[in-house]
């Protein structure tokens, strides 16, 4: 149904009006004004839109395990979203639900299918522990002809060693075509791995924060075609001294330690290393950085 039509019709009849030759024209300044209003209007809906999806991502971050569960026994398995990867670190790592083994992922592999996974800064669990190594083959989305296949708003403060999107790989491990973006649209906070140790030097005493690294924390296997926009951060609140001399060990910016092999791999951010003795240090002296 015509609304103007409607109107018009049910409108009270009222005098013909006089004839005239004159035509009226809308003064300019309104037609400004329409105009100022109508691009206003378009920011703001291009905004919420954005707010929106970031808001959507915040909310879809819980663990989904689906497409593990509907054939454990597969030799290949894709994820497609960030609570698909959370998922991922729970089950190598143990942690998931009771009813879902434990899996190291040895002679498997996990694709990426999804064009961009944002994991929204909400803090994620490396995938892989000293106990529970990651064994398996993981294929990131970057370099398959997706638009854009990087995960993005990657965020860890948690944990002292074996820090990364991947914490701990044992020597079956690859990890290749992973691309960590810094933030994800409609953000302000970027990617970042924060990791320091908050207590006093003598209760401290003896511990060492160690293998820490963008996409791997420490690996005996092979990483190929990554790259890392996210910053690495490490503070120790201990004083090294004599007897007592390490403090912060093995951090890079792709990885903390590679027993394994490194290749064709880019980092483009900064990595910090803080000690009370040394207020900021970002060279290769104070922490070995694979492709840093």
């Amino acid at each position: 149904m015509n609304c103007a039509a409607t109107a018009s019709s049910q409108a009270t009849p009222s005098a013909p009006a006089a004839s005239s030759s004159t035509t009226q024209t809308p003064h300019a300044p309104h037609r400004v004004r329409k105009a100022a209003m109508a691009i206003l209007c378009a920011v703001a809906l291009c905004l919420a839109s954005v707010g929106a999806v970031y808001a959507i991502e915040r909310v879809m971050q819980v663990p989904s395990y689906t497409w593990y569960t509907d054939n454990p026994s597969a030799s290949e398995f894709t994820i497609k979203s960030a609570a698909d990867l959370r998922g991922l670190s729970d089950i190598v790592n143990g942690t998931a639900p009771e009813g879902i083994a434990q899996d190291s992922f040895a002679g498997k592999t996990v694709r990426q299918s999804a064009c961009y996974i944002s994991l929204a800064n909400e803090e994620f669990t490396p995938i892989g522990t000293a106990a529970h190594p990651f064994e398996g083959t993981f294929v990131g989305a970057a370099g398959t002809g997706a638009a854009i296949g990087d995960i993005r708003s990657l965020t860890i403060t948690q944990g002292l060693s074996y820090v990364g999107l991947f914490g701990y790989c044992g020597g079956d491990s690859l990890i290749k075509n992973v691309r960590l973006s810094s933030s994800s649209s409609g953000t302000t906070n970027p990617s970042s791995i924060s990791i320091a140790d908050e207590g006093e030097a003598s209760v401290d005493a003896g511990s060492v924060l160690h293998d820490i690294g963008s996409v791997v924390g420490y690996t005996a296997g092979s990483i190929e075609n990554c790259t890392s926009e996210v910053p690495v951060t490490v503070k120790s609140n201990r004083q090294a001294t004599a007897a007592d001399p390490l403090v912060i060990a093995n951090v890079g910016g792709i990885a903390g330690t590679v027993v394994g092999s490194v290749s064709d791999c880019a980092y483009a951010a900064d990595m910090t290393v803080e000690t009370p003795s040394l207020a900021s240090d970002t060279s290769d002296a104070v922490a070995a950085s694979i492709g840093g």
